[in-house]
């Protein structure tokens, strides 16, 4: 049969409306750069009802909390604040924020904080109708000794944000639980004379890492607090490898001899 060319046009044009169509069907999931900035202004101007709706379901109840911390009297500047995505699939992007952001309360000097290396923060985005939030993780630490240090210094401050990405999930409550006892977020800390070494005879899987020396803390005040670690004092640290090291036990050095 002969098509006419006025058949030949409204095929073309159902054709293309059909693929309009098609295309209008595939939601728009967002910038995830965008939105992982605009999650982090969230949480800093303590904006919980824009927190939870840039946050996927199953990360919603912690992220209120986050927010709950913040202050909508600072200003931020976060203009040198840079989202790179690292990792993307269909429906889960993982991002790496890094630079520096500063903070300008009303009436205080203005506070700058550098997000580089350890600090930097890794965003793990999922499809839930549009990218959002579901993980803000550090990166994973690739030096035991180094993670043994990171974990201390998050036991005496009390961080317990920092400490859940350095602890593995069946030391995590022990490990809240001694930096409550011991930490306080007040403090500075200055462990340049701590030591974190490696014993020998571990694996790629699985070390032990002495800590030794001592450290200072250093009050709101100005007030010095120096510890040194004794033989009764020292401590070992069981590490094991999955993503990067984490603490999964501690005893005395002396036990792990």
């Amino acid at each position: 049969m002969r098509r006419t060319v006025g058949g030949w046009i409204v095929t073309l044009l159902l054709a293309g409306l059909l693929a309009g169509l098609l295309a209008g069907c595939e939601k728009d999931k967002g910038d995830p750069e965008a939105i992982s900035r605009d999650f982090m202004l969230a949480v800093w101007a303590g904006d919980v009802g824009q927190v939870a709706s840039l946050s996927c379901d199953d990360y919603r109840d912690y992220t209120r909390q986050w927010a709950a911390g913040g202050d909508p009297n600072v200003t931020v500047d976060a203009e040198h604040l840079e989202f790179e995505v690292i990792s993307e699939g269909d429906n889960a992007v993982q991002l790496r924020m890094s630079g520096v952001v500063t903070f300008k309360p009303p009436g205080v000097a203005p506070v700058v904080n550098s997000y580089e290396d350890d600090d930097a923060f890794i965003f793990s985005l999922v499809d839930e109708d549009g990218w959002k939030v579901c993980g803000v993780d550090y990166p994973p630490e690739d030096d035991p000794a180094d993670a043994a240090r990171r974990f201390m210094r998050a036991v005496w401050q009390n961080d317990v944000e920092m400490l859940d990405q350095l602890t593995c999930l069946g030391f995590r409550d022990a490990a809240r639980q001694m930096a409550s006892q011991q930490g306080d977020s007040d403090y500075e800390v200055d462990d340049d004379n701590t030591t974190f070494d490696v014993l020998p005879g571990g694996d790629t899987d699985q070390v032990r890492v002495v800590m030794s020396g001592s450290v200072i803390f250093v009050r709101p005040d100005g007030t010095r607090e120096s510890r040194t670690f004794q033989d009764t004092t020292v401590q070992s640290f069981i590490l094991t490898n999955g993503a990067g090291w984490t603490v999964c036990g501690m005893e005395s050095a002396s036990a792990s001899e």
